[in-house]
């Protein structure tokens, strides 16, 4: 009787240590295209990807225009080891990752609802 109410504590010691994390990775982005000649008027999330007129694709991260209308970022790991610049006019189609409310706010209601009836067939056991 002893081992099954320790281990019905631990399990939802381990569930309330999770839920903070499945929260954070259950949070939902999408892209949203951004019209090239729009790029340098404000700033741009931290991932962005790019097309170039030859099709070359790029992840970037902490992406920014520079003077003299050229995109420079740091590209995903395994891209590049150097900084990356474009000139805008090489650029067929920006996209800019953005987080989606409705969306992080519908898987995280589902995250939380599989965990609370976990939890309560844990407690039935």
């Amino acid at each position: 009787m002893h081992d099954h109410i320790l281990r019905q504590r631990f399990m939802r010691s381990l569930l309330a240590a999770a839920l903070p994390y499945a929260l954070v990775v259950t949070g939902c982005v999408r892209w949203e295209s951004v019209p090239v000649g729009d790029a340098g008027a404000r700033p741009l999330p931290r991932w962005v990807e790019v097309t170039t007129r030859d099709s070359t694709h790029y992840t970037l991260e902490e992406a920014r225009v520079v003077p003299g209308d050229t995109l420079v970022g740091r590209a995903e790991s395994g891209q590049s080891e150097l900084p990356v610049r474009l000139p805008l006019a090489a650029i067929a189609h920006l996209e800019a990752r953005v987080p989606s409310g409705a969306g992080s706010i519908g898987v995280g209601a589902l995250v939380l609802g599989g965990l609370a009836a976990l939890l309560a067939l844990i407690g039935h056991s």
